[in-house]
């Protein structure tokens, strides 16, 4: 039986206590418009870099587009300078953000190592209050962060720093539970978030191989969280934060989706893609979103194949009618 948790507040905004991770490359618009057919759920830009968003970077500024449903709007922010995240943290405020995360959990060496960002910043405290103190006093906005245990098993200072975090008036920390040096690998330590979630008084969040309704049970189970915030199972699964929502809140089991609606799910988000990017680059884009939607599939591996060779986005229509056609679920 799971802990039933209730909503958790964030400035204003009282929200449901399961999150949908920010990933790069995955999490934009029109993915999150996908994750909320099926429920309200609190989302996030994907990683935005404060540099770019200050030069008004063309890309950087899709990246902070919203819906006019998504409701909170949550900017995460990766950077090393204080002084210039609490700029990014403005220009986002005046984009329409109504809640701020700080990016200090990202793992990939293009940012920990040649940024000295993201799980990087884990590794300075001092800095770290630096940029929390900044960014809080930039805007009114509430501000959270997501961050690692560490930065390997020698560092392990999450601790710390969550103290320093809600000393600074954060309103809500996100643990994944690995340190940096273990990249993906390995299992998360469900077990070690709680003992950051003992350290603190604000709402924490675990993360971290969340993938179905046993793993979120067991994770709050072991970490004591209030909430939590499930990543990478939701890659063509794009209904499976919303189910685990009521299995955490209700109680009520995740059971599998009708064959119609997932084809149905697939069709939206790749016509949202084309709404978003144009047509040449959505086909480019929606190839990698129809390996992950046929995962698990009968003859997967074929319309795989097919899906990388198609011209146009004509095939990808047929291909996928010809896969679930295939399929012998109802």
């Amino acid at each position: 039986m799971v802990r039933l948790l209730s909503s958790l507040q964030i400035g204003k905004f009282s929200v449901p206590p399961v999150f949908l991770a920010p990933m790069a490359g995955i999490t934009d618009q029109a993915f999150r418009a996908t994750v909320r057919d099926f429920g309200v759920i609190p989302t996030m830009t994907e990683m935005v870099a404060a540099e770019a968003c200050l030069r008004r970077n063309p890309k950087t500024l899709q990246m902070l587009r919203f819906s006019s449903e998504e409701t909170p709007k949550i900017v995460q922010l990766v950077g090393k300078d204080p002084d210039r995240l609490a700029e990014a943290a403005k220009a986002s405020a005046d984009q329409g953000a109504d809640i701020l995360n700080i990016n200090m959990g990202c793992p990939a060496r293009k940012i920990a190592q040649g940024a000295a960002a993201g799980a990087a910043l884990m590794r300075d405290p001092s800095l770290a209050k630096q940029i929390f103190h900044a960014v809080r006093r930039a805007t009114p906005l509430p501000v959270t962060v997501k961050m690692r245990l560490g930065w390997d098993a020698q560092q392990k200072n999450a601790s710390e720093i969550a103290r320093i975090a809600e000393g600074e008036g954060l309103a809500l920390l996100i643990i994944h539970g690995r340190t940096r040096a273990q990249f993906y690998t390995g299992q998360a330590d469900w077990i070690a978030v709680g003992q950051i979630k003992k350290a603190v008084h604000i709402p924490v969040l675990v993360n971290g191989d969340i993938q179905d309704a046993e793993t979120a049970r067991a994770a709050l189970e072991a970490s004591g969280a209030d909430g939590l915030m499930i990543g990478r199972a939701t890659l063509g699964a794009p209904w499976l934060p919303n189910q685990l929502k009521l299995f955490v809140q209700q109680g009520i089991s995740p059971t599998p989706l009708p064959r119609e609606i997932r084809l149905q799910t697939t069709f939206r988000h790749i016509n949202r893609l084309i709404d978003l990017l144009g047509e040449e680059k959505a086909l480019f884009v929606a190839r990698k979103h129809l390996c992950w939607y046929s995962r698990g599939q009968a003859h997967a591996a074929t319309f795989r194949a097919r899906a990388h060779r198609a011209a146009s986005l004509e095939e990808i229509w047929q291909y996928l009618e010809d896969l679930f056609a295939l399929q012998n679920d109802p």
